[in-house]
């Protein structure tokens, strides 16, 4: 599967919002959804997006009940965990899903889970092999938070509830669980950062200050093939 390039010009452009737990991942992929250019064929996609029997019926079987999923994974045993969260990842990306669109938002992707089962399970080798089956996305945006204010966004949002997944995963749920296990994360996510060349984003600001700097970044990539509403 390709996304666009020169070898593949009309597959769509891959765009990635990555960060820790709390950043506005998921509220940046939907502003930026709104506000490219409403002639364009946008695509969200998140891993999670698999529970939906309308778009992937071949996961029918894990039922609805995204609350209990995410807890059970927080019980998985260490090498399951890391193929299944891989596995829900790699599969959203159907291609009945991304073809015919111009721009995919991959909400999250590959990065958190990455730097979360390198240390949850110590098996980079596994973790690495998986990312190779990861396409790659056109840009990534990595939006940067301190953890105390991932922390503070995260136990504001009634509708998401903690689990140990996002705490080291220690059942506590503490402040000081979370805090730990996302700085390690962020760390993580630094140093990819630099070495990838993602975009790195002030998390902290506006969401509108954050949408149009992204914005701004995607026209510049690809103003000359498809319009942005900047």
């Amino acid at each position: 599967m390709f996304f666009n390039s020169d070898t593949a010009p009309d597959a769509p452009f891959a765009i990635a919002f990555v960060g820790n737990d709390g950043t506005g991942k998921s509220t940046m992929s939907k502003a930026v959804q709104k506000r490219l250019a409403p002639d364009s064929r946008v695509r969200r996609v998140d891993k999670w997006d698999v529970l939906r029997d309308d778009i992937y019926p071949e996961y029918a079987f894990m039922g609805d009940d995204l609350p209990q999923l995410r807890r059970c994974t927080s019980n998985m045993q260490e090498t399951t965990r890391t193929l299944f969260l891989f596995w829900t990842l790699h599969g959203t990306l159907k291609p009945e899903v991304v073809e015919g669109a111009d721009f995919i938002l991959l909400d999250g992707y590959w990065p958190k889970h990455a730097a979360s089962e390198m240390r949850y399970s110590g098996q980079s080798g596994l973790v690495r092999e998986a990312v190779k089956l990861m396409p790659q996305a056109n840009l990534t945006f990595y939006l940067d938070l301190d953890p105390a204010e991932s922390w503070r966004r995260r136990t504001a949002d009634p509708d998401i509830p903690l689990v140990p997944y996002e705490c080291g995963l220690d059942p506590s749920l503490s402040e000081a669980a979370f805090m730990e296990h996302q700085t390690a994360v962020r760390n993580q996510l630094v140093e990819w950062s630099d070495s990838y060349g993602w975009h790195r984003i002030d998390a902290a600001r506006t969401q509108d200050e954050i949408c149009q700097q992204v914005l701004e970044i995607v026209d510049q990539a690809v103003g000359k093939k498809m319009h942005v509403a900047v």
